[in-house]
């Protein structure tokens, strides 16, 4: 594919969105971007309220990608010192990685005995469940032992996807124990003490540590996607908010145009010569006029789901309740699964003598939480916290709420299968990609593997190989579809 001049309309302006439409831009591609929303940023949204700075989830900037950050906000990112992160469980906060060590400093000897030697007795070859694990239960009794798993997953995983962990595909925890290696302090000071002996025995290599290290934005993830909304729309980059997708027009096995709907209901196409979607993958087939995808993608969008999250957004009136990130809320009577507090990824984020906490709930369309109001929910919500972090009622207040469609993708035994069978439609598009993480329709996606993904996309647009050259065939894993 020639990029001299070819026009390249992008689906989304959350951060994948404007990412690739940054990327587009340096390669010479004349640039449309159609975002349904009134602002661009996706779920990279920071809000600001009663002195606080929230985002709909932490998003962690890894070192890997520093370079990047540094060129889009045009300044270095705040380092996040110490990244820690852990389990809620009894009251307690067990220090992640769930490691023996991590376990008995928190439990104690007595309760932290049985697990570590449950943890022990599972690691033996021949007790230990073998690869291929035919679910995420199986795999996690692998990894942690069976104690373990019944104590910190079994109700955690329901939690957040809406199975037992039984029906639930090892994929999912792969992708969060990959999360948990990246983000391990431990290792990170591990690699730095030995980065430090190499150095003190080769002099003559001095070199810094490849350690982890976290970084955030000074005011928030926003920073991320507005300075790059500013910086394309400067470089002519035409960027449409509230322009919803309507349809997708295909023929002769390219997609040659997408029909949106302004603001005022006017219908409008936007043509070009390559298309890149950033829209859940899942939605694509019902949007495929024209040839279309056919009746096996329709019936595989059908079979997967996406989990959603309602955030409730809490004011504490206390300094910190907790020195971690983020916890993991384990059992069953809490009805949240996790809970982030701002001021532990930078203190700018909140006043003094006060802290925040944004509060993650999952639910289903239509289940009995969605049909809840929102004081019945948080009422509930704020019993558990007051409960775990020792508070008093009169100490917390509710900010406000906000709910999250397709947050989650929903990992359910077999989905690689309907995953692929989109994909196999899409392959014979080569002007047409899906990617980012509704796009490819991940659960466990980071900012720096958006970037990742994006070098494999413009390596593909630049080769102008096609997808069967490229990818060789549809896989549910791979970068784009």
């Amino acid at each position: 594919m020639s990029v001299n001049r070819k026009k390249a309309v992008v689906l989304g302006a959350g951060f994948a969105g404007l990412w690739i439409a940054r990327r587009l831009l340096k390669e010479g591609f004349e640039v449309e971007v159609l975002e349904k929303r009134s602002q661009p940023g996706g779920l990279m949204e920071t809000v600001s309220r009663n002195g606080f700075l929230f985002d709909v989830g932490p998003h962690i900037l890894l070192a890997s990608h520093l370079d990047h950050y540094r060129g889009i906000l045009g300044e270095e990112p705040v380092p996040v010192v110490p990244g820690f992160y852990g389990f809620g469980y009894q009251g307690m906060q067990i220090l992640s990685p769930l490691t023996p060590g991590n376990l008995f400093r928190t439990l104690g000897p007595g309760r932290a005995l049985p697990f570590a030697a449950s943890m022990a007795w599972h690691k033996l070859p021949f007790i230990r469940p073998r690869p291929p694990w035919d679910n995420t239960d199986e795999l996690i009794t692998a990894r942690f032992g069976k104690r373990v798993n019944r104590a910190l997953f079994q109700e955690y995983v329901p939690k957040v996807t809406g199975l037992p962990s039984t029906e639930v595909s090892p994929d999912w925890f792969l992708e969060r124990h990959r999360f948990y290696k990246e983000h391990s302090l431990g290792k990170q000071l591990l690699r730095r003490a030995l980065q430090s002996m190499r150095n003190l025995i080769l002099p003559g290599r001095q070199e810094a540590g490849k350690g982890l290290q976290l970084y955030y934005p000074r005011r928030g993830a926003q920073m991320l996607t507005d300075t790059m909304f500013s910086e394309i729309s400067r470089q002519a980059a035409r960027v449409l908010l509230n322009a919803q997708v309507t349809g997708i027009h295909a023929g002769r096995g390219r997609v040659e145009a997408v029909t949106y709907e302004t603001e005022d209901r006017q219908s409008r196409q936007a043509q070009g010569d390559l298309f890149v979607s950033t829209l859940p993958v899942t939605h694509l087939a019902g949007l495929f006029s024209g040839e279309g995808l056919g009746a096996e993608a329709q019936r595989a969008s059908g079979a997967l789901a996406w989990r959603r999250l309602w955030l409730f957004y809490l004011s504490v009136r206390q300094e910190r309740v907790s020195d971690k990130i983020q916890i993991y809320f384990t059992e069953k009577k809490h009805l949240f699964k996790r809970i982030y507090e701002p001021k532990n990824l930078l203190s700018d984020m909140g006043p003094r003598g006060e802290t925040a906490l944004c509060v993650e709930v999952c639910y289903n369309d239509e289940d009995a939480i969605d049909r809840s109001d929102e004081q019945a929910v948080f009422q509930n919500v704020k019993k558990g916290v007051c409960e775990f972090y020792l508070l008093r009622p009169e100490q917390v207040e509710l900010l406000f709420s906000r709910r999250v469609p397709y947050a989650y993708a929903v990992y359910r035994k077999g989905y690689e299968k309907h995953l692929s069978r989109i994909a196999s439609a899409l392959f014979s598009f080569d002007n047409f990609v899906s990617y980012g993480r509704q796009g490819s329709y991940r659960y466990n996606y980071l900012v720096d593997r958006i970037i990742d993904a994006s070098e494999a996309v413009m390596q593909y647009v630049t080769a102008n190989e096609g997808k069967a050259k490229t990818l060789r065939e549809p896989r549910a894993k791979s970068d784009f579809f």
